[in-house]
């Protein structure tokens, strides 16, 4: 897949959170099938977006919303500032954005003043998805030192 044919929309305004609720709710049950605590709905997201603790942008393949992720940038106690991961979902079955994707969070952190990206996960498989980007795992969390 060519990489024009993905792009990414910040979800800036109640109405564009709204209008996408429904994959925010799907998103948000797929990844927390897979960690320990289910302790997280879409109405967290959607609250967090609404108060601006995260930025939601949807993850457009073709002319489709396929997927969300979810960020914040945070400044650590050294004074470094990271550009969290905490929720990316793509829907099933698209062809592989991940490419992209980091391309995308390599650009927003670094437009928000941050040095690394990172996200924490129970899934040690993306480590072999991962790697050839750049990420390596730390515990599982994983960063991306950006130049």
């Amino acid at each position: 897949m060519a990489a024009s044919e993905v792009d990414f929309v910040l979800v800036d305004r109640r109405e564009m959170l709204r209008d996408h609720f429904a994959l925010l709710d799907e998103g948000v049950q797929a990844v927390g099938v897979r960690t320990p605590s289910d302790d997280v709905c879409a109405g967290d997201v959607y609250a967090a977006a609404l108060r601006g603790e995260c930025e939601v942008r949807l993850i457009r393949v073709g002319e489709v919303v396929s997927g969300f992720m979810a960020t914040a940038a945070s400044t650590g106690l050294d004074g470094s500032h990271s550009l969290y991961i905490w929720m990316l979902y793509l829907e099933p079955g698209i062809p592989d954005s991940m490419p992209d994707v980091v391309s995308e969070l390599d650009f927003v952190a670094m437009e928000q003043g941050c040095t690394r990206v990172e996200f924490a996960t129970t899934r040690p498989a993306w480590e072999r998805k991962l790697k050839k980007l750049g990420y390596s795992p730390s515990l599982l969390v994983f960063r991306k030192e950006l130049r």
